[in-house]
């Protein structure tokens, strides 16, 4: 809370959507990419395994789907964090960075390879569909639920509990992506940055702001999962 009243105070209650422009842009390409890429591999997986895909399979194919996403979108999300991180001299003069600016400045300065700042630590963030699937399809495989007979609650709570459980085991390497995605830190390479993170901050410092993170891609899940699988159901 002390964050929010501080952002509050020195730069307005607009900051607190700073950088939304790119998230909308990024989740929209990100999730109405992912499913269908997803949705295609588990095709494939069961016209060759039938009704017994292993399990192990599903997180495989969760992984292998975000990294195709992840390809195509990680400009989008370099430049979110970078506008959520606009706090030099610029940003105190509120002279703030558009989405079509930051995009502008990344590839003017730093070509290509600063519109992909972060991708190796976001490849690894793959693992996290991968689990958030594995876990989805484990809980709808042990209570029988499939797309005809899942009922509203079902749809709400498999979810939310796939997404907690992947986002806690996976969110060091968000931190870890967000830092090197970050215009006024300069590492020499992700692992300089666990290094780094981990002398200054210890263990803990790779859960800092966790909750609030959370709070943030529990609900945005529930919703992206809830729509699809109630559009996809009738």
């Amino acid at each position: 809370m002390s964050i929010i009243r501080s952002v509050i105070k020195n730069e307005g209650v607009e900051s607190l959507w700073r950088g939304v422009s790119p998230s909308i842009i990024g989740a929209g390409f990100s999730w109405g990419l992912y499913f269908p890429i997803y949705e295609h591999f588990k095709r494939q997986l069961q016209s060759h395994y039938g009704n017994a895909v292993p399990q192990y399979q599903y997180f495989f194919t969760g992984c292998l789907s975000g990294a195709l996403v992840l390809t195509l979108t990680n400009p989008i999300w370099v430049c979110k964090t970078q506008q959520c991180l606009q706090y030099e001299e610029g940003a105190l003069k509120r002279s703030k960075e558009t989405f079509a600016q930051t995009l502008y400045r990344l590839y003017n300065m730093e070509g290509l390879r600063g519109l992909y700042r972060g991708y190796y630590a976001g490849l690894f963030g793959t693992i996290h569909g991968g689990v958030q699937f594995f876990f989805l399809e484990l809980f709808k495989t042990r209570l029988g639920v499939t797309k005809q007979n899942q009922t509203n609650f079902q749809m709400l709570a498999l979810p939310a509990a796939s997404k907690m459980i992947a986002g806690t085991l996976c969110y060091p390497q968000l931190l870890i992506r967000s830092r090197m995605q970050d215009q006024h830190r300069i590492y020499n390479s992700m692992r300089d940055c666990i290094r780094h993170t981990f002398q200054h901050e210890g263990f803990k410092g790779f859960y800092k702001g966790l909750s609030t993170n959370l709070c943030r891609t529990i609900p945005s899940s529930v919703i992206t999962f809830y729509t699809y699988e109630y559009l996809t159901k009738r």
